[in-house]
């Protein structure tokens, strides 16, 4: 099952007009479509289309009436194929710097970026449920 409720950090910073630092947690459900109906027959808190401590309403999302989300999804992901799909950033994200100056960074030469690029790309392709946080996908339309 890959269902799963997830508790994310979110920080938020500021440095002008003055120094101001947020963090709090914030829960998200990372819902698998394809088992969504079995969910709600294995748990007692969460329910599909019915009130309960987790809920999930397909009406709030897709279509906004009767018809199932996994419909309105499978509809539109039918109208664009994908040109591109690649495993990426391992070692890299941790490295991105953020938006500001001030944000923690390490300075690297042009040869080591470049080994740390080929070295990500070997563990996120010798590795992907470790080592990838990401993908980049490329949609055209039909």
């Amino acid at each position: 099952m890959n269902t799963k409720i997830l508790l994310s950090n979110i920080t938020h910073q500021r440095f002008i007009p003055f120094k101001h630092k947020l963090k709090y947690n914030v829960p998200s459900l990372f819902l698998n479509l394809s088992e969504l109906r079995s969910i709600t027959k294995n748990n007692k808190l969460f329910s599909l289309n019915s009130f309960n401590l987790f809920s999930f309403y397909e009406s709030d999302h897709g279509y906004r009436d009767n018809r199932s989300i996994e419909k309105f999804i499978m509809d539109n992901l039918n109208k664009f194929k994908i040109k591109y799909k690649k495993l990426c950033e391992c070692t890299l994200f941790l490295n991105s710097g953020g938006v500001t100056s001030k944000t923690f960074y390490i300075p690297m030469n042009f040869f080591f970026l470049k080994l740390l690029i080929y070295l990500d790309k070997f563990l996120s392709f010798l590795f992907p449920k470790i080592f990838s946080l990401a993908y980049k996908i490329v949609l055209i339309k039909n």
